[in-house]
C-alpha cells in the first residue's frame, strides 16, 4: 500500500492549479544497537546507562503519574527499581542496576528524573 500525504488526500479540495508533491521514499531502518550493549536484548537502544555514582530520582511536578497515571518507567525497569508509592514512582537505590531504561522512556514533556549521587551504603 503507498502513503499519502495530506495534499493527496485533499486533493479534490486543494485548488486546482497547485502541483501534487510525491511521497518522499521511505526512511532507512534504524542501526541496530551496539553488541555487548545489553539495550538490544530490552530493546531499548536509545537508553543510555547511567554514571555509577549516580541514581535517577523522580521530580514529582514533572511526572504524568501526578497528572493521568502514567506508570510506563515502573512498567519497564528491568530491577523492578521503580515503584508506585502512593501513586507516585520512587526508585528504590539499592536495587537499581543504573541501567538507565526508565528515564529513557520516560514520555513526561519535561523528563521527570533527575541525577543524584547515590548514598553510600
Amino acid at each position: 500500500m503507498r502513503s499519502l500525504t495530506r495534499r493527496q488526500l485533499l486533493w479534490p479540495f486543494l485548488r486546482r492549479d497547485e502541483p501534487v508533491e510525491e511521497a518522499p521514499p521511505p526512511a532507512p531502518a534504524p542501526a541496530p544497537a551496539p553488541a555487548g550493549s545489553g539495550f538490544a536484548r530490552r530493546g531499548m537502544a536509545g537508553a543510555r546507562p547511567l554514571p555509577a555514582m549516580m541514581a535517577p530520582r523522580v521530580v514529582g511536578a514533572r511526572c504524568l503519574a501526578l497528572r493521568g497515571g502514567c506508570s510506563t518507567c515502573v512498567e519497564r525497569c528491568p530491577d523492578h527499581a521503580v515503584l508506585l508509592v502512593g501513586g507516585m514512582p520512587a526508585v528504590d537505590e539499592a536495587a537499581c542496576s543504573g541501567c538507565g531504561i526508565c528515564v529513557g522512556v520516560c514520555p513526561a514533556p519535561t523528563l521527570a528524573f533527575e541525577l543524584v549521587r547515590r548514598t553510600p551504603t
